[in-house]
């Protein structure tokens, strides 16, 4: 007879007394935590300053509305993704949180 066991860590197999027969073994790992270093973080946060400045500097005269209006659009949704990111650490959100409304 063949039964199956779910497990959900690897503490949980030693616990399980006798397996006579291991068919199958699934192991699904954690994904691995990628932590920014200072230089990727500032350079993370120039580039979202570079959209604010972008932004805030208003359509360029060779730009066509379109153009601009999709620019802007861009520029804001940089700044929404940037802002959720969980790697800030004394950076001044403000002017990214103000350009990107």
């Amino acid at each position: 007879m063949e039964e199956t066991i779910e497990v959900e860590t690897i503490e949980e197999v030693t616990e399980v007394e006798t397996i006579e027969e291991v068919t199958e073994v699934e192991v699904i790992a954690e994904p691995e935590v990628i932590k920014e270093t200072p230089e990727q973080i500032a350079q993370h946060y120039k580039a979202a300053i570079d959209s604010v400045n972008l932004i805030n500097g208003g359509k360029p005269e060779w730009m066509t509305d379109e153009d601009w209006t999709d620019c802007l659009k861009r520029n804001k949704e940089h700044l929404v993704i940037m802002l959720a990111k969980d790697f800030w650490t004394n950076e001044d959100l403000t002017p990214l949180q103000l350009a990107s409304v």
